[in-house]
């Protein structure tokens, strides 16, 4: 089972990423956080298989948490989930180290996100 950390301050987006996920069969347990704070602490234990961010929460945005992922966690792929998805945006994420970009409006490219990101870090770890 994949263990996915998803920063996200809407409980709706987060229940309609879990059902995305779902409906896409991917075995999975997602862990919301709602704050830098949250996801501070979430940064804290295990590191889970793939952090999601969306692109803004109140105080905090994707590219803070994608700077302290990189800085705490850079062995895990980090994918920005946002409402605006423009390829600056997405140019921006992957220069900061993140592994792309999915529009909420099209859920359904996350699962095959995840999938590719997970896979290509477990072979870079195994080859590394």
């Amino acid at each position: 089972m994949l263990r996915i950390l998803y920063l996200e301050d809407d409980p709706d987006d987060l229940e309609l990423a879990r059902l995305a996920l779902k409906r896409d069969g991917l075995h999975c347990e997602v862990h919301g956080v709602a704050s830098r704070e949250e996801f501070s602490r979430a940064m804290e234990g295990d590191p889970p298989d793939v952090i999601l961010s969306d692109g803004s929460v109140p105080g905090f945005d994707g590219f803070d948490a994608l700077a302290m992922a990189r800085r705490r966690m850079p062995e895990v792929p980090f994918i920005l989930v946002s409402g605006a998805v423009t390829p600056e945006l997405d140019q921006r994420s992957r220069r900061g180290g993140a592994v792309g970009c999915v529009p909420k409006d099209e859920l359904a490219r996350l699962a095959p996100s995840i999938r590719l990101a997970v896979s290509a870090a477990r072979a870079s770890k195994k080859s590394g």
